[in-house]
């Protein structure tokens, strides 16, 4: 896996991609700043790129933090029990599993 990572962003690119040069230029034109600057109701992953008018960086808002979600997928007791609350509330998933061909060896 090729990966690409800054303190406000991370990206990558699977190893048996089949085609990674393509996934380099998309990632390359995504974080590009003529890109991150175009955008018009994202914020930006990029800190050269000032916000749009009115909005302030996705850090000077309560309770927003980008980084958060990597530290919650390590810890596996909160992310099993969001699992099972899911299921509690919706149920658990039916039919075919869409990952079966890219991973036929998991359950």
């Amino acid at each position: 896996m090729s990966r690409a990572s800054t303190s406000n962003w991370s990206a990558a690119i699977l190893k048996d991609a089949k085609h990674p040069a393509g996934a380099r230029l998309y990632l390359s034109w995504l974080t590009s700043k003529e890109y991150q600057e175009s955008m018009v109701s994202q914020f930006s992953v990029r800190s050269d790129v000032r916000p749009k008018e009115g909005w302030g960086t996705v850090f000077d808002y309560p309770d927003t933090d980008p980084t958060a979600f990597s530290r919650w997928l390590r810890d596996r007791a909160a992310v099993e029990e969001f699992r099972n609350q899911i299921t509690f509330c919706i149920g658990a998933p039916k039919g075919e599993s869409p990952t079966e061909d890219a991973f036929p060896d998991r359950p």
